[in-house]
């Protein structure tokens, strides 16, 4: 995939009918990674409890296209695009799927597949963080998610690093 080519790198939310099981997102990751090669559009689709956070970035016509798949899809509605950005330079060099599975070795020999709790150590979040605004709403997103450390905790280990001063 090039990168001198304009590119479109477009943020989006949507929501699913149901709650999808761990075949059902494999099925997702399949189509979607065929057609994502295809396309020659890259990024990252995160999902949890009936909500994705999706990333695209590829050809304007090509993101268009995606766009108008994901929103006939009939499993996902309530398509909100977030950021929407021309002349960006590639940050993904393929597109990934990230969710939780019932058992972590689900991901093993799995290109592309990334465990929802192994996101935030995976190359593909660090790339995302090269975009303030993708990283953001990544952030956003998993918070809803990922244990937020307890406040008390927290003012515990600013106390105790001031003291070691």
């Amino acid at each position: 995939m090039t990168n001198s080519q304009s590119l479109r790198r477009i943020v989006y939310f949507t929501t699913t009918y149901e709650t999808q099981s761990q075949d059902e997102l494999m099925g997702f990751y399949q189509r979607a990674s065929a057609s994502a090669l295809n396309e020659e559009i890259t990024g990252l689709s995160v999902y949890h409890k009936k909500s994705l956070l999706h990333v695209r970035e590829g050809a304007p016509d090509k993101i268009a296209n995606s766009i108008a798949r994901t929103g006939s899809s009939g499993w996902q509605y309530n398509l909100s695009i977030v950021s929407d950005v021309s002349d960006v330079t590639r940050l993904f060099g393929k597109w990934y799927a990230c969710f939780r599975a019932d058992d972590p070795a689900f991901f093993e020999d799995k290109d592309g597949l990334i465990d929802l709790r192994d996101l935030q150590r995976h190359p593909a979040f660090e790339r995302a963080a090269e975009d303030l605004t993708v990283l953001s709403f990544l952030q956003a997103f998993m918070e809803s998610f990922v244990p937020a450390k307890n406040p008390k905790s927290i003012l515990r280990d600013e106390a105790s690093a001031v003291s070691k001063e």
